[in-house]
């Protein structure tokens, strides 16, 4: 229909990619330079909630507030033709962490350590700018064709220090960290720490840190229970997430940290086995070609909650 197409002005929409509870995410074109994005609108029914569209704000200008690399820039934000809010972001093709182990189970530790390093890399940028992200997760990690990654999906990201409603939990429970599940009112940075290195667990095992029935009970599980790591990864690998889901967040690196020890991880063993690589990225991108090949459609970048 013509009104859909030009529902965000300034934007040619060619196709819904995704409907959830908080709106619509359709594939977009700029009208001017036709530039692909990806606009992310919130629907109309929590566009009148004072909450939910000051939240919805709140997402986009911290997203713009941290341009990095490895984080899905912004390119703008404002009102559709019918008084609804959009976020129009670079449109990235590929496929989420979380798509990728659907189909070829667990990553290869160097692989592991790449995608880390980057997403380390988007994380203490958000936090140099004094920002917590609140859900890192596979699916909110996307990797490009050419094996960068992304992390998306600002959505429960909130300026450091910032207080929230005690015992309300915001976040993903097989990623929490036990603070965040505990529902603490003010998170360090460290919280986003404990969750990317819960990722990144998933990525080494195929599987989450901790599983139970329900949700509520993972949680409980982060709270209280340590860790239990399988033979397989190398011990400078366990060692490090060992750090990083340490129940103290004063006892975590910083993701600074995390970012330079994961970088020389990778080089390291890369040099150990004499490999010269056009692409850091290139073994993933043979492994997983295939992947990519079936996601030429491209990839919703911000995932509705």
């Amino acid at each position: 229909m013509l009104e859909e197409r030009l529902l965000v002005p300034g934007y040619y929409i060619e196709r819904l990619l995704a409907r959830g509870g908080m709106g619509e995410v359709y594939f977009a074109r700029r009208c001017d330079f036709g530039t692909p994005v990806a606009v992310k609108v919130l629907s109309a029914e929590l566009s009148r909630s004072e909450h939910f569209r000051g939240g919805f704000i709140r997402e986009a200008r911290l997203m713009a507030a941290v341009r990095h690399p490895n984080i899905v820039p912004v390119v703008d934000v404002g009102k559709t033709i019918d008084g609804r809010y959009y976020i129009a972001l670079h449109y990235i093709e590929g496929k989420t962490v979380e798509e990728i182990m659907e189909r070829v189970g667990a990553m290869d530790e160097d692989e592991v350590a790449w995608v880390g390093y980057q997403v380390a890399e988007a994380l203490a940028a958000a936090h140099k700018k004094g920002i917590l992200h609140r859900d890192v997760k596979p699916a909110n990690i996307i990797i490009n064709e050419e094996g960068r990654a992304f992390l998306c999906d600002f959505g429960l990201a909130l300026p450091v220090g910032s207080d929230v409603m005690e015992g309300v939990l915001s976040g993903t429970p097989h990623y929490m960290s036990p603070e965040q599940a505990r529902g603490s009112t003010n998170l360090p940075p460290q919280s986003d720490v404990y969750s990317l290195a819960a990722t990144l667990y998933h990525m080494l095992y195929g599987r989450p840190l901790f599983e139970a029935k329900t949700p509520e009970q993972v949680a409980v599980k982060q709270i209280k229970e340590t860790p239990h790591f399988p033979e397989g990864p190398s011990k400078e690998m366990k060692n490090l997430l060992k750090r990083m889901l340490a129940k103290d967040p004063a006892k975590r690196p910083p993701s600074s940290d995390v970012a330079t020890i994961l970088k020389a991880f990778y080089e390291g063993r890369k040099t150990a086995q004499h490999t010269k690589l056009s692409s850091p990225f290139l073994p993933f991108l043979k492994r997983w070609w295939w992947v990519f090949a079936l996601g030429a459609g491209g990839i919703l970048l911000v995932l509705l909650l």
